[in-house]
């Protein structure tokens, strides 16, 4: 956070000051005003100190990312498991059958080294196919 301030009011009194945030993430004031309006209620008398947070709060909801969103903000498709998460997924599965107390890892390496067995017999496969 910046150390910066900023003059918010000042009176012959009192200067009060806010920090400044420095930040390269651009955000949409549409959303970061929806959010905000979306806090408020317009029956309800509110502290400054309280708009201060429904601010911050519009401002930091704003520049998270949503799930499957690209940087942009526009849903993204979730694409389709490829055959081999397919396969580690049935795979592990039949091993944590077998044995429930192995270790995910562990699990793992004997997916893997299944699933690349099995490519090396439908290589050869293939290979003697083209062959005949």
């Amino acid at each position: 956070m910046n150390t910066t301030s900023a003059i918010v009011s000042q009176s012959k009194e009192t200067v009060e000051t806010v920090p400044v945030v420095s930040t390269s993430k651009k955000v949409d004031a549409k959303r970061v005003k929806e959010l905000f309006c979306s806090f408020i209620d317009g029956e309800t008398n509110y502290s400054l100190e309280q708009y201060k947070k429904f601010v911050v709060n519009a401002y930091k909801e704003s520049i998270k990312k949503k799930k499957g969103s690209s940087k942009d903000g526009v849903v993204v498709e979730k694409r389709p498991p490829t055959k081999y998460n397919i396969f580690v997924k049935e795979e592990m599965a039949k091993l944590r059958l077998e044995d429930p107390k192995i270790e995910f890892k562990e699990l793992m390496k004997l997916a893997a080294n299944t699933w690349n067995k099995n490519k090396e017999l439908l290589a050869s496969e293939e290979v003697s196919k083209k062959k005949e």
